[in-house]
């Protein structure tokens, strides 16, 4: 179960990189759903190598080591599991939550939460997957050039970390199961109902390529495609989606 066994730390650099170090650590290696929880990072990162705003003691910072029984063409939508869940749990509080695919939870417009998901394989097989989550609980400011906000900016009032950690590792362990049982097809529902790109019309860039249409759904290996305006369906893996208004 994933928050089966928790190491806390003051600090460090990425909560990503000691679960990764914890994971390949031949003598005392990290078990499937260990997590590893810091109070602050230095270096904390989003994807595309983004920093991600970690200061002490506000906000939850936290990897987990899944060791999932999968191919590693098939980690991806391991992602939009984390997102569900930190969407699901801040819906539970609240806050109207959304997911931006692939990676970020937003709330009216500002990111409250991110994932970054990197995996290991060995021999062309899948070793291990970090699953690192940033969220924004109890921040009361943010660097003025970041769209952000945090629970307690939206609630009016701090809450209990412990608590928001318990809620988001249940749930995140609950739509991992749900996608080894049930594969993408378990998460398209929930997806589009609280995807802010759901329908909507999108640039995406993909490396030097453009692709513009309307989203239409999830596909199998958790891509986002999109519907060009001559019909062409386009299967989004990787890159940055806007809206287009």
């Amino acid at each position: 179960m994933i928050g089966c066994k928790l190491r806390r730390l003051e600090s460090c650099a990425s909560t990503n990189d000691e679960a990764a170090s914890w994971a390949r650590d031949s003598r005392d290696p990290a078990p499937h759903g260990g997590v590893i929880l810091a109070a602050t990072q230095t270096a904390g990162r989003g994807r595309l190598g983004r920093v991600w705003h970690s200061p002490p003691g506000e906000n939850l910072y936290f990897s987990c080591v899944l060791r999932p029984p999968l191919a590693p063409q098939r980690v991806p939508p391991l992602t939009l599991c984390a997102g569900l869940a930190v969407c699901e749990v801040v819906n539970s509080l609240g806050v109207a939550a959304s997911i931006k695919w692939p990676n970020d939870v937003l709330v009216g417009g500002a990111k409250i939460a991110g994932v970054l998901t990197e995996m290991s394989t060995r021999s062309q097989s899948l070793d291990s997957v970090v699953v690192g989550v940033g969220l924004n609980v109890n921040a009361g400011k943010f660097p003025a050039e970041l769209a952000a906000t945090s629970l307690a900016l939206e609630r009016g009032a701090d809450l209990e970390m412990p608590k928001v950690l318990g809620s988001l590792l249940y749930a995140m362990d609950q739509w991992y199961e749900k996608y080894l049982g049930e594969g993408v097809a378990g998460l398209v529902d929930a997806f589009n109902n609280h995807s802010v790109l759901s329908g909507e019309r999108v640039c995406a860039r993909v490396g030097q390529e453009l692709v513009s249409g309307r989203v239409v759904s999830l596909g199998e290996d958790g891509s986002l495609i999109v519907e060009s305006d001559d019909g062409t369906h386009h299967r989004i893996i990787a890159g940055e989606v806007d809206l287009v208004s």
